[in-house]
């Protein structure tokens, strides 16, 4: 009963806070994360009372039943006439987390001997360092903020992801859209998901000119669309789920770092470190592909580098191909890696390579049947074919720059930004950290970390991915390889702590240039709009 009640009053507050425009807008993001991505899932953890929660568990089990539960509430909310109505998804909501109180059955344990105190605290102080960021400091942003809030609209009307994109497309599926429908359903929370509706609205006008046959004014179109984005970007609700990302990141960093070290100061350390790379700050803040991707990644490899059962890994690959298809990097190199090894050194298949790559591949399965259902013609052209297809060729591995002719940096210039970024020794620290633990691979925890950060290192340099925003893809394992290489080696922990010390100290000092202007901080082969 005192659960029930519990949970019940923390849905009303939450949504009470979410809805209510006076209230502060860190408040009001926290308030609509709690309600989309938290407290459905947490009502439902009964279904795992047979296992042992460790934070990687946790963190899957709750956003895993609550991106599920949310999909469902987009299905039901679909068959109501537009414009969606709050109350739809709140009632939706009320039930599904007083179904699971009452279905699901009690609790299941945690994990002894984790800090769950300390955790909780580094991912609210991220949650708030995040949300801050993302209403004070990252203006609304073209080719995230605006793309993957423009599909709102669509989603919660028709399940279909309507934006007139400036690649000519009125369905865009580059991306899984699992993202974008937690934004959408954010947006209802906060009240603000009518700010979506010019991208509806003129997306729906293209779909009836392209079916009539007559010209469309893409550019004109999206143009209005654009202005009417900067006139009302709706920060709250579009980037509230990339604030509670980047809060489990944080909090499953340290407890990574704290499990293979054993050391609270460094995974305090590590933390501080992620957090404060200029990069970090705007990429967590912002509604685009990075938090939910590396949440993804870095659940995998935690629950790869504990004794899960296959399931949970199952699970854990399942969730990144739906998130974003670029985690393919992670899916592919980490699965090889443990099944080649395990078949060279003990003749059998690793049963956690097979689950990942069995995962993956359903995921992947379940967003291509959705593409296919939406509209198979753009779903080949714009996925399939302009976002994995044309990203392969390898046309553009260039050693020498020519921003005359191609958009993306060459190799140098991207890795001398990505240092730049991070601190200038961090890159290198991270290399040496990876290349030690790939030569002893019975630490398996960091053999995993060091396949993560290697193979999207050589993936984005040599792809059409050629940009920072994709290695960011790969800070996490950097920093927790440092920190576990320095602490477990005695006669360079010095040296190392100075050096990893020089590169926060870096960070911060371009975090302090970003603070007084943002245009500071430039990035190479971002949107020629607002230069991210």
């Amino acid at each position: 009963m005192r659960r029930t009640l519990a949970l019940n009053l923390a849905l009303a507050a939450s949504a009470a806070l979410a809805m209510l425009p006076q209230a502060p807008g860190p408040l009001r993001m926290a308030g609509a994360a709690a309600v989309v991505l938290a407290l459905p899932g947490v009502a439902w953890l009964g279904l795992f009372r047979r296992a042992t929660l460790t934070p990687a568990r946790l963190a899957l089990a709750v956003v895993g039943v609550s991106c599920i539960l949310a999909t469902a509430a987009l299905a039901i909310g679909s068959l109501a006439a537009p414009p969606p109505r709050p109350w739809l998804l709140l009632g939706w909501t009320f039930l599904a987390v007083n179904a699971g109180l009452a279905v699901a059955g009690p609790w299941p344990r945690l994990a002894p001997g984790t800090p769950w105190r300390l955790l909780a605290g580094t991912g609210a102080a991220g949650f708030a360092l995040t949300s801050c960021a993302a209403l004070y400091l990252v203006p609304p942003l073209e080719d995230h903020d605006m793309e993957v809030r423009g599909t709102a609209y669509g989603l919660v009307s028709e399940l279909k992801p309507y934006f007139t994109s400036n690649r000519e497309l009125y369905l865009p599926m580059s991306h899984p859209v699992l993202f974008n429908a937690l934004v959408a359903q954010s947006l209802v929370v906060t009240g603000e998901i009518d700010a979506a509706r010019p991208s509806y609205d003129s997306a729906k006008r293209a779909e009836a000119a392209a079916r009539s046959g007559v010209p469309f004014d893409w550019t004109s179109a999206w143009r209005s669309d654009y202005e009417a984005f900067l006139a009302r970007p709706a920060l709250v609700g579009t980037r509230a789920p990339s604030a509670f990302f980047a809060a489990l990141i944080l909090a499953l960093l340290a407890d990574l770092v704290i499990r293979m070290t054993g050391r609270v100061e460094a995974a305090l350390a590590a933390c501080a470190l992620y957090a404060f790379v200029p990069e970090t700050i705007v990429r967590s803040a912002y509604a685009g592909y990075f938090g939910e991707t590396v949440f993804a990644m870095l659940v995998a490899a935690a629950l790869l580098a504990e004794p899960a059962g296959t399931g949970w890994i199952v699970a854990a690959g399942g969730m990144m191909a739906v998130m974003d298809h670029k985690t393919v990097i992670f899916a592919a190199a980490v699965a090889t890696w443990l099944l080649g090894r395990s078949i060279v050194l003990h003749r059998r298949l690793d049963p956690r390579g097979v689950a990942l790559a069995a995962g993956f591949a359903a995921g992947t399965a379940a967003w291509w049947a959705y593409g296919f259902w939406v509209d198979a013609h753009v779903f080949v052209e714009d996925h399939l074919r302009r976002h994995i297809a044309h990203r392969l060729l390898l046309n553009d591995v260039r050693l020498l720059s020519d921003p005359a002719h191609h958009y993306a940096p060459s190799i140098p210039e991207l890795w001398i930004e990505f240092a730049r970024h991070t601190g200038w020794v961090l890159v290198p620290l991270a290399a040496a950290a990876a290349v030690l633990a790939l030569l002893r691979p019975a630490d398996d925890a960091r053999a995993i970390l060091a396949v993560w950060f290697l193979s999207g290192a050589v993936a984005y340099s040599l792809t059409d991915w050629r940009q920072t925003k994709h290695l960011m893809n790969g800070l996490a394992p950097m920093v927790v390889l440092v920190a576990a290489w320095l602490v477990s080696r005695e006669r360079l922990r010095a040296a190392g702590i100075a050096l990893a010390g020089a590169a926060l100290v870096l960070c911060l000092r371009t975090d302090v240039h970003l603070v007084r202007d943002f245009s500071s901080l430039r990035v190479s082969g971002a949107s020629d709009v607002d230069g991210w």
